[in-house]
């Protein structure tokens, strides 16, 4: 299979499939003129299933969220790695209603509930009628409407948390499932140090995360990931473990109470 280069302003997302360019937060456009464009996890779902098609994501993604946090922050990891779980549980058509109780649950402990009602009762109809397209197109708008109303409220660093929330949970699915269905394809996916370095820099930048427990295990796990990648192309089945180990331990960490 042709292996899919990446560059600093093609998709670099571990879960969803394409968006559209009227999709991409303009914060997203804003960093691609900058330096490395960091796109919803959710534009690598489409090109990760040629490699590894028909995946059964219900056996590799996390439900589990405990219903009390401590801090912000963590709330916020959560809340990312449980949209992105929706989508994965989608493309496995596992995907139900209860699904967004975390969803509902941690939005209003963030104090944007009323961002989300009326987007998670647009998505419950759609399941309810099988309606794939809309389906879709609104859990993408989920994440943006998450994005878009912690920016809105001035609270940008829990903006940052959420998007890499969704992104741990991305490499931990999908290490998971190549630890067990290891293709070479797949595991060029894994293979990219620029993502890596640019997810915990992104929390290095942040002012009110520089002391957050959560952020700093989010951090120090993300460089242990790039030590494993190294200069490496693609990553055998050993780093894909080591992978996973290592995401699978923050996950613990990030989703206990």
């Amino acid at each position: 299979m042709k292996k899919i280069i990446m560059s600093s302003v093609v998709v670099a997302g571990m879960l969803f499939s394409s968006v559209s360019a009227d999709t991409i937060s303009k914060q997203e456009k804003q960093l691609a003129k900058v330096n490395y464009k960091l796109p919803s996890p959710f534009t690598m779902c489409a090109a990760f299933e040629k490699a590894s098609p028909n995946v059964q994501w219900s056996k590799y993604v996390t439900i589990k969220s405990a219903k009390i946090y401590d801090s912000l922050p963590k709330i916020s990891y959560n809340l990312g790695m449980q949209i992105s779980t929706a989508y994965l549980l989608f493309n496995d058509k596992k995907l139900s209603s209860t699904n967004f109780d975390a969803i509902v649950r941690l939005s209003d402990d963030l104090g944007i509930s009323d961002t989300m009602t009326k987007r998670i009762k647009t998505i419950k109809q759609a399941l309810r009628h099988n309606d794939k397209v809309v389906l879709k197109n609104e859990l993408i708008m989920l994440s943006n409407d998450v994005e878009k109303s912690l920016n809105s409220n001035e609270r940008l660093d829990l903006a940052v948390a959420m998007q890499v929330g969704a992104w741990i949970n991305a490499i931990n699915s999908t290490t998971k499932y190549l630890s067990v269905h290891y293709t070479k394809a797949g595991a060029e996916f894994v293979a990219q140090k620029r993502l890596v370095v640019a997810l915990y820099k992104r929390l290095e930048k942040r002012n009110s995360l520089v002391f957050d427990t959560t952020t700093i295990k989010v951090i120090n796990s993300l460089k242990d990931i790039e030590k494993v990648i190294g200069s490496k192309k693609s990553l055998s089945k050993k780093d894909i473990k080591e992978i996973n180990y290592i995401t699978s331990k923050l996950v613990n960490q990030i989703t206990a109470e």
